[in-house]
């Protein structure tokens, strides 16, 4: 913003002196703090189609812009750069321009309605959110809110990893755990199960809601069936946490559900076909 100004101010000291500005020039904040807030190269750029030497160019525009309050100190640089020391005066103009624009401030058109799909958090649906999907999410939701705000159409995509290993193991753990609630001495408990006392908690519902009718079904739908209610729960609790964080999905999308219609063999196949694939190692 505080460019914009003061490529305004250079634009319009030129009118009024009645100079030419058929070429670009740059205003940059300087490496070293000596040489001022911002720099420009305007008198060296322009001195040519001018017919005028840079630093005489420079000292024109320092003169029309020493008019202006927001400059505390202009001075040459160089063969030609005009540094800029900025005036309080002109943070205060712009926090109260911020304030009058209020929730409109910094908006703009400049993504034309272009479609974004935004793919973020997407945690393993196999326990409840940490600190990280924190992190993710954060992140996320301010990543889709700034490009919403400047004119994209972006939507917020949770991917749900419900087909892999993890998720048979989600399910072996919670038929321990509900074993153990109906008398069954377990032992230690397998080291690449689930340890957290969530799994319990799931234990304890879903015998409140089944009982032993669980323990009747073929081994095959047993295991769907614990899947199935498993990745229910935590998901839903999933989605209460990112609730109350203030993280709301558009759409929640099962790897399961992909697979299960071929969509991720098709995308495979279509990027194979394009030479966007290779393989390494076996992989």
């Amino acid at each position: 913003m505080i460019k914009e100004i003061i490529r305004q101010n250079i634009d319009e000291t030129l009118q009024a002196l009645q100079l030419s500005q058929d070429k670009e020039y740059t205003v940059e904040v300087p490496n070293n703090p000596d040489f001022g807030d911002f720099s420009t190269n305007a008198a060296m750029v322009l001195a040519k189609e001018n017919k005028m030497a840079p630093k005489a160019l420079a000292e024109a525009l320092i003169k029309g812009l020493k008019k202006n309050k927001f400059y505390k100190k202009l001075e040459i640089a160089g063969p030609g750069f005009i540094n800029f020391h900025l005036s309080p005066s002109l943070f205060q103009n712009m926090l109260w321009y911020i304030h009058e624009q209020g929730a409109q401030y910094a908006a703009s058109d400049m993504g034309k309605g272009e479609k974004i799909l935004l793919e973020f958090v997407s945690a393993n649906p196999t326990g409840p959110l940490n600190i990280v999907s924190a992190r993710a999410a954060a992140f996320g939701d301010t990543l889709y809110r700034v490009m919403k705000y400047v004119g994209f159409d972006p939507a917020r995509e949770f991917y749900i990893n419900d087909a892999g290993n993890q998720v048979d193991i989600l399910a072996e753990s919670l038929e321990l755990r509900l074993r153990e609630l109906h008398g069954e001495r377990i032992g230690e408990f397998p080291f690449e199960a689930y340890h957290g006392e969530y799994v319990k908690h799931l234990a304890q519902r879903l015998n409140a809601l089944e009982g032993v009718k669980v323990f009747m079904m073929t081994e095959k739908d047993r295991m769907d069936h614990l899947k199935e209610f498993a990745l229910s729960e935590l998901l839903e609790m999933q989605r209460l946490s990112l609730e109350k964080f203030d993280v709301v999905f558009d759409g929640w999308v099962s790897e399961k559900t992909l697979r299960a219609e071929g969509v991720v063999e098709e995308v495979l196949s279509y990027l194979t076909e394009a030479n966007c694939t290779y393989e390494k190692e076996d992989a």
